[in-house]
């Protein structure tokens, strides 16, 4: 057999891996065991299939164009600043609302949840301006 897309299988093994290591923990950890292992299993499917598809010079290109297609870049690109931009409004949201519960219960545990998320908005903050700096140097 002829390996036609190399970073396909990487994923499909990888995958698959993940899948196994579900498996393992959900056989020895969890009570709940037959809904993981179903799940687990799904997974280990999807990785088999996906590293099958290496093999198969046609399935290969379709993968290769998928992932060189301008379109599905953009999008890509997109829906990540797009995720970017919701979990910045979110911590912003969740760091209001326990300050405000802070300040009417004088409780010490919700300063913890303050802090945590303030510092998530600046990390998000200082990423959005660094990469904004390199790509304007960059262009």
């Amino acid at each position: 057999m002829k390996l036609y897309y190399r970073k396909g299988l990487i994923r499909g093994l990888g995958i698959t891996l993940l899948g196994v290591a579900f498996l393992l923990g959900d056989i020895f950890c969890f009570e709940e065991i037959e809904v993981n292992i179903i799940w687990s299993i799904i997974i280990i499917v999807g990785g088999i299939c996906d590293c099958l598809r290496c093999f198969s010079k046609k399935k290969a290109e379709e993968d290769i164009i998928a992932d060189e297609d301008e379109r599905n870049k953009f999008v890509k690109l997109v829906s990540k600043a797009r995720s970017l931009d919701i979990v910045e409004i979110c911590c912003f949201v969740i760091t209001v609302l326990f300050a405000i519960a802070f300040k009417s219960t004088g409780e010490m545990v919700f300063s913890g949840v303050i802090l945590t998320s303030g510092f998530g908005i600046i990390l998000i903050m200082l990423v959005k301006a660094i990469t904004r700096l390199y790509y304007d140097k960059k262009e």
